[in-house]
């Protein structure tokens, strides 16, 4: 390579070299006019944004002194109450006329006038509402206020209250409830017509008052109701037709009451009835036809009562019982002939029988249950229960064994009782004597005193004439003295007229 050449080839290396710096020069000075561009537009967002929310801020102040110099301050929303402690509702929905549902805790309100009855007006909306009353708290009245803001009401439970009484046409605000829960509120009284106007109504509950009747014309109205809950009060009187208005009803709890007499005329009208509970009152019998106005029973729950005496008709109509519980009550017995009525519900498959827990005599009266029931019936469940029964053991009021150990040891062969026979009394007699002949048929006497002959007929020939009977027989005789007779007795003057004949056929 020539000098020449040389030099070329270097200059030529260095104006590279110079390109580079120069193109990278060039590309750090774009970066740092767009760098310092950006940071322009980040402060004057972050001035702007500032500017937006010390205006926000200005006009709330403003509309704050505004609402206090006007005095007309917008009221507080139910469901984010702040300035009391009286009322506390949680809601699905914190927007004015928003929420469908509300759970309230009630601490005390002593007053229908409370200002926080009037905050329900902002959620005018609210289907279902609940008021919960604090174990500390008190509540001595249903909230008129309430119920006038929420017209649409559909659900409504009111719990933990001091409720002494349900005044007449406490409801007539809400004429679309369907679902009326009033539990453990201490309810003494309800008011003829205390449910009036709530014809769309479809369950009512009443559990765990303080109730001890029940009178007419408290269920008036309630034409749609389906499921009516009155257990755990102390109802002892049950007026008759009292839920005869209650036309569609399906279910009816009157368990763990003081209910003592049941009849008829107390389930008039309720041919649509399926279950009703009677479980832990005070039953001791129940009558004929008792359930002749509720025929479509399904499920009839009677145990822990004071059962003693079923009579033979009061299961006559059931016609659908699938489920019968007289567990736990009084009997010491149960014939086949109070079973009579429902027998063919008894052998069906799904059919339910409990009658455990009674105290039954271990006698022949219940062999019926292994020999008919047992054996006939198709349900599993029922000859269970069957197997696991117990009876008392005569003479002995606390000792059991298992029925059908006691029952295969029992002789339960009928007996054959010998029927009496009148025999001629003695002479001078005025009284007869009955005999009891084995193995002889009953000829008892007749005496006609105006032939003066002595007849011996049986009860189908009383009109004709027999032979007189044998004078000895060689079967035993059994003598009992009886101081009637069923045939007539011969007289004293009849005795004499037929010695006078005989002595007269002698003479002759």
């Amino acid at each position: 390579m020539t000098s020449v050449e040389y030099e070329r080839r270097k200059g030529g290396e260095w104006r590279f070299f110079l390109v580079l710096f120069w193109i990278a020069l060039v590309t750090i000075t774009s970066s740092m006019e767009v760098d310092g561009q950006w940071d322009d537009v980040a402060d004057r967002k972050f001035d702007q944004d500032y500017d937006s929310y010390m205006f926000k801020d200005q006009q709330m102040l403003h509309d704050e002194m505004e609402d206090e110099t006007s005095g007309s301050a917008k009221p507080e929303n139910i469901c984010d109450v702040r300035s009391t402690l009286s009322v506390y509702c949680i809601c699905d929905s914190l927007l004015l006329n928003d929420a469908s549902e509300a759970k309230c805790s009630v601490f005390n309100v002593s007053d229908q006038n409370d200002s926080i009855w009037e905050l329900f007006k902002t959620q005018i909306g609210i289907h279902e509402l609940q008021l919960n009353v604090q174990e500390d708290g008190r509540l001595n009245f249903l909230p008129a206020a309430v119920l006038r803001n929420l017209p649409g009401l559909t659900t409504l439970q009111v719990r933990g209250a001091t409720i002494d009484t349900l005044a007449a046409q406490t409801f007539v605000d809400v004429t679309h409830l369907q679902e009326l829960r009033l539990n453990h509120n201490k309810i003494h009284h309800i008011r003829p017509f205390a449910f009036q106007g709530l014809s769309k109504i479809v369950e009512l509950e009443l559990s765990n008052n303080e109730l001890t009747s029940l009178e007419r014309g408290v269920f008036a109205d309630l034409d749609n109701l389906r499921q009516l809950f009155l257990d755990g009060n102390n109802i002892s009187l049950v007026e008759d037709s009292i839920f005869q208005n209650l036309k569609k009803l399906e279910v009816l709890d009157l368990s763990g009451n003081n209910i003592a007499v049941l009849t008829g005329e107390t389930l008039i009208g309720l041919q649509q009835l399926k279950k009703l509970s009677l479980h832990g009152n005070q039953l001791a019998i129940l009558g004929d036809h008792t359930f002749a106005h509720a025929s479509n029973i399904r499920r009839l729950d009677l145990s822990s009562n004071h059962l003693q005496v079923i009579r033979h008709q009061a299961l006559s109509g059931l016609r659908q019982l699938g489920n019968l519980d007289l567990a736990r009550n009084q009997l010491t017995g149960l014939d086949k002939a109070t079973m009579l009525p429902i027998w063919s519900n008894l052998l069906n498959t799904s059919m339910t029988f409990s009658i455990e827990g009674n105290p039954l005599q271990c006698d022949c009266r219940l062999l019926w249950i292994l020999r008919d029931l047992r054996m006939s019936s198709s349900s599993s469940t029922l000859k269970a229960g069957i197997d696991q029964l117990n009876c008392v053991v005569q003479g002995s009021t606390s000792t059991t064994t298992p029925l059908v150990t006691m029952l295969s040891t029992l002789d339960c062969r009928p007996t054959t009782v010998a029927p009496p026979t009148t025999r001629r009394p003695s002479r001078g007699s005025t009284k007869a004597t009955t005999y009891v002949v084995e193995d002889e048929p009953k000829l008892p006497l007749l005496v006609n005193d105006s032939s003066a002959s002595l007849q011996l007929s049986s009860p189908v020939e009383s009109k004709e004439a027999r032979a007189p009977a044998p004078a000895s027989s060689a079967a035993p005789h059994t003598v009992h003295m009886d101081q009637e007779s069923s045939a007539p007795i011969a007289t004293p003057f009849a005795s004499i007229c037929l010695s006078l004949v005989l002595v007269a056929n002698v003479l002759c």
